[in-house]
């Protein structure tokens, strides 16, 4: 496993092996033992994997995608001891997905969609998830959707566009009745510079009417 983890997955010469290390490491997770037995190569795995996260990033894209297909493995295996978030962090899928064609995108798309969008979850989680998404990259979150249609059901999708239609019309109406308050705030302030100026000028010509009334006088 050594020449396989140190020597292998850098060969340069060709994509192929690389490609091979990959699938490989895909077709020891897809033989788990059969359940209450020990998986021995799975506390292995947890300790290779994580270290490979760069290797996502290979300059040829079906070393990537067997990347990829590696990381929906991992995910359908459930195993405590990793998951595929630490084999790849949520920054390097992004940023591959960003720059993917559709070859490697769907795979990418079917492995973070299935992940953040279930059924059990509540829409309003799923939203703050899409939101984290979009700040992280823009671009990602774009191509996330438009190859979301294996991956999405017609009604969750219709689901969700209608929770961030309500949410936009919700933030819509908060920004309007907020523009509404300080529209008055300021007719307020300005009612009230008027009346001080007026009353200052009041106040200045009693003063003059004093003033000249003890001049006459005296």
């Amino acid at each position: 496993m050594t020449i396989i983890v140190n020597d292998l997955i850098n060969d340069g010469s060709s994509p192929d092996v690389r490609k091979a290390v990959y699938k490989g490491f895909t077709r020891m997770l897809s033989n788990p033992p059969k359940k209450g037995e020990p998986f021995p190569s799975a506390d292995y795995l947890a300790k290779v994997l994580p270290r490979l996260k760069v290797y996502i990033h290979d300059e040829s894209e079906k070393v990537r995608k067997a990347f990829v297909e590696m990381l929906i493995q991992v995910k359908e295996l459930d195993l405590s001891s990793f998951k595929y978030w630490e084999v790849a962090p949520a920054e390097h899928l992004l940023a591959r997905l960003e720059l993917e064609k559709e070859e490697v995108s769907k795979p990418l798309v079917h492995l973070i969609m299935s992940e953040f969008y279930t059924r059990d979850k509540p829409i309003t989680s799923v939203l703050k998830r899409i939101c984290k998404i979009i700040t992280m990259n823009k671009v990602a979150a774009r191509k996330l959707f438009m190859y979301s249609k294996k991956s999405m059901p017609l009604d969750l999708a219709v689901e969700l566009i209608l929770s961030i239609l309500t949410v936009l019309r919700n933030r819509l109406k908060e920004i309007e009745e907020n523009h509404a308050k300080t529209i008055a705030l300021n007719k307020e302030r300005k009612k009230r510079r008027r009346l001080g100026s007026v009353l200052s000028e009041r106040n200045s010509n009693v003063k003059i009417d004093h003033l000249l009334r003890d001049y006459i006088l005296n």
